[in-house]
């Protein structure tokens, strides 16, 4: 873990995390009845921060990946991080046929400015 000074520098905008996730969910978890996995990792190197948030797609389900690569778009929730971190600031998405792979990655700021 980072020291306290640095976890307090690891903020993000209002609501990105939480509709980044909303939206990988809707669109996955409506369209199976298998138990769905999601792996969340946060790193920090170099003064930026790194989340990575990865789904496994269910082997049974009516997603057609075409479908899917449409609705992981994540313009307004990336269009919001540059607003508040500038322009290095991104989100980035990929499908395959067994993952949703989600990348947020933003440059730390010192909050205390």
């Amino acid at each position: 873990m980072p020291d306290e000074d640095v976890m307090y520098d690891m903020v993000i905008t209002a609501l990105t995390l939480q509709s980044v996730l909303e939206k990988m969910l809707l669109n996955v978890v409506e369209m199976t009845t298998e138990t769905i996995y999601i792996n969340i990792r946060v790193t920090w190197q170099q003064h930026r921060v790194v989340i990575t948030i990865g789904v496994a797609l269910p082997k049974k389900t009516m997603i057609i990946n075409h479908d899917l690569r449409q609705h992981m778009n994540f313009y307004i929730q990336a269009e919001r991080l540059r607003a508040y971190f500038g322009q290095s600031a991104d989100i980035k998405s990929s499908v395959t046929s067994s993952r949703i792979i989600t990348v947020i990655d933003y440059p730390l700021q010192d909050v205390s400015l």
